[in-house]
C-alpha cells in the first residue's frame, strides 16, 4: 500500500498548474488589448493638433458594448480642451483592440 506521502507532491503540482493556468488566461485576456494610457497618449495627441489640451482620463478596463450589433470591447474617457480661450469638455470613445477612435463629441452643459 502506498503511503500519502505521494499524494502530496501530486496535489501540489495540481494546484501550482491550476494557478499557473489561471494566470495565463488573465495575461492572453489583458494582452490582446492596446493599453488604455497608450489609447489616451493618441488621443491627447491628436486633440492638441486642434488646440490646447489638459486633463484626459480613460477607464482602465475596457467595457463590452455592441455597435450595429458587432459585439466590441471599448475604451471610454474625455479630455478637455480650450477653444477660443474657454475649457471645453469632450468624451470619446476608443476600440480596446486597435485603439481606433470611434467617438469624440463635446459635452453639452
Amino acid at each position: 500500500m502506498k503511503s500519502n506521502s505521494s499524494i502530496v507532491p501530486f496535489a501540489f503540482g495540481v494546484l501550482l498548474g491550476a494557478a499557473a493556468a489561471a494566470a495565463g488566461i488573465r495575461y492572453l485576456e489583458q494582452s490582446q488589448y492596446v493599453p488604455p494610457k497608450e489609447v489616451l497618449a493618441r488621443i491627447m495627441k491628436r486633440s492638441r493638433e486642434e488646440g490646447q489640451t489638459q486633463d484626459g482620463w480613460i477607464m482602465d478596463k475596457p467595457l463590452p458594448h455592441s455597435i450595429d450589433s458587432v459585439p466590441m470591447m471599448l475604451y471610454k474617457g474625455g479630455l478637455t480642451r480650450y477653444e477660443n480661450g474657454k475649457p471645453l469638455q469632450f468624451r470619446f470613445v476608443a476600440d480596446a483592440k486597435s485603439g481606433a477612435l470611434l467617438r469624440f463629441d463635446p459635452v453639452e452643459n
